[in-house]
């Protein structure tokens, strides 16, 4: 490709190819700890925020809490997280991590800074954090929504409107 073709292409096709990447490293990851696809923002929320309702998770990850609700029963029968009944009311449930479930977002963990690190070397810790603003801004042109990043409990979306 010349130089002229080069300058003009999209760079989208190298950011999906990255992303696809990453993706199937992740779908890797998750499977040798028995978590699935799309689990793991249910896992780390909670890990940040123990004790929420399905509702209230439902809210910080913008999906329904029917669909919640039947992930977060794949994951109770995997054994990752348990289910407290409200002491007030019998009918509400907070949501809870147990050692398998701590145990293997540690493993996700580690394994996912390791790949980070494979990734990233030769990167200085300023330039990772500044691919990190240029990322949440690209997300932000994209979306509108600000402070992307579950990942981020300090700043996660709907915080204002918990009190939490």
């Amino acid at each position: 490709m010349n130089e002229k073709c080069e300058k003009e292409f999209p760079l989208f096709p190298t950011v999906n190819y990255l992303s696809k990447i990453g993706r199937d490293n992740f779908r890797s990851v998750l499977s040798e700890n028995g978590v699935f696809q799309g689990q793991e923002e249910i896992l780390f929320l909670i890990m940040f925020k123990e004790g929420l309702k399905p509702s209230e998770i439902a809210k910080y990850l913008h999906t329904s809490l029917a669909s919640i609700s039947v992930s977060l029963k794949r994951l109770e029968k995997q054994g990752l997280l348990q289910r407290v009944d409200d002491e007030k009311d019998a009918r509400i449930s907070h949501i809870y991590l147990n050692e398998k479930g701590r145990a293997a977002l540690t493993d996700i963990h580690k394994n996912l800074q390791a790949y980070q690190e494979k990734v990233f070397s030769g990167f200085s810790a300023q330039e990772i954090e500044l691919f990190r603003t240029y990322l949440d801004r690209v997300i932000y042109n994209a979306t509108g929504e600000e402070n992307y990043s579950y990942k981020r409990p300090n700043k996660l979306k709907g915080d204002e409107d918990n009190g939490r």
